[in-house]
């Protein structure tokens, strides 16, 4: 028996029909209601700002107020203390010295002044160095490493908070070390080119936090002790984002970790 073309197509739309009709029937079926019921064996939730815990539905009150604050090792790899210390100015000098500009090296000078001016940071890094890059130095003296261009990217950065201090009437040093460093910040760096100065920064901050992870045996995924590096205690901070059911006044508090924050700039801007 031979098929003329008409009687393909005729088969083939019948299919096609068929293929509808059973994939409504499938819609009506997924398409069920949805019934909510409390939930069991949860051993805190929020409500009303007191802490209580469900068992099997029930709810019993614990007098004990909820806490905004993130759980974070008190010291972990650097005492958020000394951080608090240095917050502000221990004494007042004279403006540094500028960058010369080592080839469309723009956005790395500009971004290296801003840090420079960051006090917790610059006075860190002068005063407290040893327990601010513990690991590195051993690191460094243990492989025996002379060479400038195999240092870590945070001791260059150490280097340079040196130089600019102790540069009294110089007017202009060159960072050197943070220039033949960039492509370690960032392999998508690449020597005289212009570049973004966010992105070297955010990138450079990353850069120094890894470092000092790595020298100290922790990673990434080790939780909030990789939250204590102290790049992250100056710069870093957490989000808190607030789930509140509207009928049982459940309340579910999550904390999310931030190096970088963008915000919007409004008012007062001619």
């Amino acid at each position: 028996t031979f098929l003329t073309p008409t009687m393909n197509i005729k088969k083939d739309w019948q299919s096609i029909e068929r293929n509808i009709q059973v994939s409504r029937q499938k819609d009506i079926h997924l398409k069920r209601r949805v019934n909510f019921h409390p939930a069991k064996n949860i051993p805190v939730a929020i409500k009303n700002g007191v802490e209580q815990t469900h068992d099997h539905g029930k709810v019993d009150t614990a007098k004990k107020q909820y806490s905004n604050k993130v759980k974070v090792p008190l010291e972990g790899l650097f005492n958020p203390e000394i951080v608090v210390k240095y917050l502000k100015w221990k004494s007042v000098s004279r403006v540094g010295p500028g960058f010369f500009n080592d080839g469309n090296t723009c956005f790395l000078n500009s971004t290296l002044q801003c840090l420079l001016y960051t006090p917790a940071l610059t006075q860190i890094l002068r005063f407290e160095s040893h327990a601010a890059l513990k690991g590195l130095n051993l690191t460094q003296e243990s492989k025996g490493r002379s060479n400038e261009f195999n240092k870590p990217v945070t001791v260059h950065f150490r280097d340079l908070v040196e130089l600019v201090s102790s540069a009294n009437n110089t007017k202009s040093v060159s960072p050197r070390g943070m220039v033949s460093s960039i492509r370690r910040v960032g392999k998508q760096f690449k020597p005289f080119r212009q570049e973004d100065a966010h992105e070297y920064l955010r990138q450079l901050l990353d850069c120094m936090h890894e470092e000092l992870l790595k020298a100290n045996k922790v990673r990434l995924s080790d939780g909030k002790l990789a939250e204590t590096t102290f790049i992250s205690r100056i710069f870093g901070g957490y989000l808190c984002n607030t789930l509140t059911c509207t009928k049982c006044g459940f309340m579910s508090k999550s904390f999310n970790h931030f190096q970088d924050l963008s915000l919007d700039i409004c008012g007062g801007i001619n």
